[in-house]
């Protein structure tokens, strides 16, 4: 009887510590929106000067940051945002950012997430439709609002943009979130309990 009922406890015990290990599984989470603006550009970087140097703008956001205000739409704001510029390497910017898409007039805007643009240029609406869509480099021209682009704080010290060529624009929105499921206590560690509990039983058994 003693042996009958340590196993009905062990088995218990088994399946409590499989249900708190499904419970810290990690969440999901939201869908993931990337986009990149590459080109030539001039300005300095922590007071130092680059001239028609290549640039990547990188941006990264989810769809719990999006919203569609009818004229257009916008991630605001965004997870992170960086700039490589040629050999000054990576500056992660440390003002929160955001980019938008103007329907009426085919504008893509990045700039601060409080309102001012910082990097806006024109793209073509037949290949572009809405930053929640999948799309190919597109080439964005007329690029303009670089004169607020000034002083920006990084972790590389202070951006300013000058002047930029046409540019590279591509996105990769609205990509399905890694599916996360309750995790069960793996075999090994069923075998491991039961290994623990094996010479305890047998010991009782003995003694009854």
């Amino acid at each position: 009887m003693i042996f009958a009922s340590l196993v009905s406890r062990i088995a218990k015990t088994v399946a409590i510590a499989s249900i708190a290990i499904a419970a810290v599984a990690p969440a999901a989470q939201a869908a993931s929106a990337n986009f990149a603006i590459s080109g030539t550009g001039s300005g300095t970087l922590d007071g130092k000067s680059f001239s028609d140097t290549e640039f990547l703008i990188e941006l990264f956001g989810d769809d719990s940051n999006y919203s569609n205000y009818g004229r257009g739409e916008n991630f605001n704001p965004l997870d992170k945002a960086q700039v490589t510029i040629g050999s000054l390497g990576t500056a992660i910017f440390e003002i929160e950012t955001r980019i938008g898409y103007n329907f009426g007039n085919n504008a893509v805007f990045f700039g601060q997430a409080t309102g001012g643009d910082l990097f806006d240029f024109f793209v073509d609406s037949t290949a572009v439709s809405s930053l929640k869509d999948d799309f190919v480099p597109q080439v964005g021209t007329k690029v303009f609002a670089l004169n607020q682009f000034n002083n920006i704080a990084t972790s590389l010290g202070a951006l300013s943009f000058d002047t930029s060529g046409d540019v590279l624009f591509s996105g990769n929105a609205g990509v399905p979130a890694p599916q996360t499921s309750a995790v069960p206590l793996p075999m090994s560690g069923m075998m491991l309990l039961g290994g623990l509990a094996a010479p305890i039983a047998l010991r009782m058994r003995r003694k009854s």
